[in-house]
């Protein structure tokens, strides 16, 4: 989570809650990142956390990272009175008063790191995918590695697998890592109960 994202909002950053959940209408940061749209959870986001739910999302908890989590009523509308100087963004849908899955957006230099969860209802972690995407200095860093976590066996313990994919999301083999790259990769941060997330005693002192 060291670094922060300097950079103006590529027109208004949309995010609209309907009745009965969160839908995405549009949104995209620019600036030193991926080129690619990155912050808010896109479709298949949502569609993941639709899944963890078996149900429809309620309006999640939103919440901003800028030197320490906050939560707000608005993330649309702190994107833009802070014009994307932003390191992080997160989500987190509750059920019966209990977290049931997260999305979470972090800039790392020029590093992108996206993640969403899902949360068993004793806050264990059932399943996740997180995905790293490299910034555009170097021409040949144009892959997405995606990293999974899932439970299986008959402990239930969690399980890790990793990928690499072009930027269009077709499969692709391991491609030149630099040292920078590798480091990156390797410290992956894994979230395996929801206490594990920095910002999980804030939500629950909220008392939603």
């Amino acid at each position: 989570m060291n670094g922060r994202l300097h950079c103006l909002l590529a027109g208004a950053a949309v995010v609209s809650l309907a009745a009965g959940g969160l839908t995405l209408a549009a949104a995209q940061v620019s600036g030193s990142g991926t080129g690619l749209r990155y912050g808010p959870p896109d479709k298949s986001a949502l569609n993941y956390v639709s899944r963890c739910l078996a149900a429809t999302p309620p309006r999640p908890i939103e919440l901003y990272d800028r030197g320490g989590w906050y939560i707000t009523e608005d993330l649309r509308e702190q994107l833009r009175e802070r014009e994307g100087d932003i390191e992080g963004i997160a989500m987190v849908w509750k059920l019966k008063d209990r977290p049931r899955a997260v999305y979470q957006w972090n800039h790392e230099g020029e590093f992108n790191r996206d993640v969403v969860v899902c949360l068993d209802v004793s806050g264990k972690v059932i399943r996740s995918e997180s995905k790293y995407t490299p910034g555009d200095s170097e021409p040949n860093q144009r892959w997405i590695y995606i990293h999974t976590l899932a439970t299986a066996g008959h402990q239930q313990s969690l399980q890790g697998s990793g990928r690499f994919t072009d930027r269009q999301g077709h499969p692709m083999g391991r491609p030149h890592l630099t040292p920078e790259d590798q480091d990156f990769i390797a410290g992956e941060r894994l979230y395996r109960t929801w206490n594990d997330f920095d910002f999980a005693g804030l939500v629950g002192k909220q008392g939603q």
